[in-house]
C-alpha cells in the first residue's frame, strides 16, 4: 500500500491533519469538503486512518460524519482497510448516529 516509510509517515501526517481541520472548522460545507479529499489512490482520511489502525483518529472521523461509503481506487471503503474490530467499532458508531436522528425526526 505506502511504498516506504517516508510516504507512511506524510500519509500520517495527513490524517492528523485532517482530523485538526475537522475540530477547528465549524462551518458545515468546509467540513464536508475536508472529509471528502482525497490522495493519489482515491484514499480518504478516514480510509487512511482505518488502514493505520489509527482507531481514535478514525473515531474522530466518523463522528465529524466521515463518508463510509466513499470507495477509493481499488472499490474499498474505509471499513474495508483496517482490522475486523475497528470496522465493527465504526460501524456501531453509525448506527448510533442514525438511531439518534431517527429519534430527533420523530420528535
Amino acid at each position: 500500500f505506502f511504498n516506504d516509510t517516508a510516504t507512511t509517515e506524510i500519509y500520517t501526517r495527513s490524517i492528523v491533519g485532517s482530523v485538526r481541520c475537522v475540530q477547528e472548522t465549524d462551518q458545515y460545507q468546509q467540513k464536508e469538503q475536508i472529509l471528502k479529499l482525497k490522495d493519489g489512490q482515491g484514499n480518504t482520511a478516514l480510509h487512511l486512518a482505518c488502514y493505520e489502525e489509527k482507531t481514535d483518529i478514525a473515531l474522530t472521523l466518523a463522528k465529524a460524519q466521515a463518508p463510509y461509503t466513499q470507495k477509493n481506487n481499488e472499490g474499498k471503503v474505509p471499513l474495508q482497510m483496517g482490522s475486523i474490530a475497528l470496522a465493527l467499532k465504526l460501524h456501531s458508531l453509525k448506527e448510533e448516529a442514525e438511531q439518534k436522528i431517527n429519534c430527533e425526526l420523530n420528535q
